[in-house]
């Protein structure tokens, strides 16, 4: 939940910000997509700079949570539904505490970051 009318008073006008490597906007571009970072690390960043902090609650039992995977794979997609029963449980390591993004603990990224740095190279 937010405030609208204060969000927008003190965050707003959002800037457009534009991809960190001029490689990724050519990417951006290349695909047919405009080259600007991601909406939520764009309003993360006005939120911030307003003195503003993003606040996530859990609440009564079995409380809420979101993640996010930082890549997605196969291996990702199959071993899924054990994520989130690690999640609804409680089961989950130190350093994903607080982190919306799924960290090593919770899943072994290797693979996929491996992946990755090919395809950024060949891309």
């Amino acid at each position: 939940m937010m405030h609208r009318r204060r969000f927008t008073e003190r965050v707003c006008p959002i800037p457009l910000l534009g991809p960190v490597r001029a490689v990724a906007a050519a990417k951006a571009r290349l695909h047919g997509n405009p080259p600007y970072r991601a909406a939520e690390l764009a309003i993360a960043d006005a939120m911030c700079a307003a003195g503003m902090y993003r606040v996530d609650f859990l609440g009564e039992a079995p409380g809420m949570w979101s993640v996010h995977p930082p890549f997605r794979s196969a291996t990702f997609y199959e071993e899924l539904p054990g994520i989130i029963a690690r999640v609804e449980t409680g089961d989950v390591s130190d350093d994903q505490l607080g982190d919306y993004e799924l960290s090593d603990g919770m899943f072994d990224w290797s693979s996929a970051r491996r992946r990755a740095r090919l395809r950024r190279l060949w891309a």
